[in-house]
């Protein structure tokens, strides 16, 4: 959870950087996305090894 921490503490400002933006709810919202993105990932790889794809 640590490296998770510092990984979005870092990477954050270079995203909204990135998206021209300053907007505080845009980039309060990029660790969001970036979590339900893992979260679905996560899931998504349990369900393929369930059904028997992988």
């Amino acid at each position: 959870m640590l490296l998770g921490g510092h990984l979005i503490l870092y990477f954050t400002p270079y995203l909204a950087t990135m998206l021209g933006t300053t907007d505080v709810s845009t980039v309060s919202g990029l660790p969001l996305l970036i979590g339900l993105a893992a979260l679905g990932g996560y899931l998504g790889n349990r369900l393929a090894e369930r059904v028997g794809l992988v």
